[in-house]
């Protein structure tokens, strides 16, 4: 992880907005085209509206990757995104799912988001400095 942007719990709360939206477009142009196919079967796999809509989510996971953030819904279902992060000197991921008004959980870096847990609710707030 030495090369991945670190988060602190701030930082991922301030960063929300943001991703919010992305994860918002990213399940939104999935469901459009899963709906296509659904439709229109293999022949919609080299649609032009299906090119359009495959265009705009390599953008959006692109913009993800730009902020150093892991998007972790194959399902295209909720929206679950990781946030590299280093808590009590322990590389973890703070994680969010769509739904959620803050970065409140953390899992291990070998763990899911399964066994995610709440961050203490002291390294939750910035500090006062």
């Amino acid at each position: 992880m030495s090369n991945q942007r670190l988060y602190t719990v701030e930082e991922a709360n301030k960063s929300l907005p943001l991703i919010r939206r992305i994860v918002q477009d990213i399940i939104e142009t999935w469901q459009k085209m899963d709906h296509l196919v659904s439709v229109g079967g293999e022949l919609a796999l080299d649609s032009k509206e299906f090119g359009k809509l495959k265009a705009n989510l390599a953008e959006s996971f692109d913009e993800l990757q730009d902020l150093g953030v892991e998007f972790k819904d194959w399902n295209f279902e909720v929206g679950l995104i990781d946030f590299p992060a280093v808590l009590n000197g322990k590389e973890v991921y703070l994680c969010w799912k769509t739904g959620e008004e803050s970065v409140s959980h953390f899992h291990g870096m070998e763990e899911t988001f399964n066994c995610r847990k709440k961050i203490p609710k002291d390294l939750q707030c910035p500090s006062k400095n």
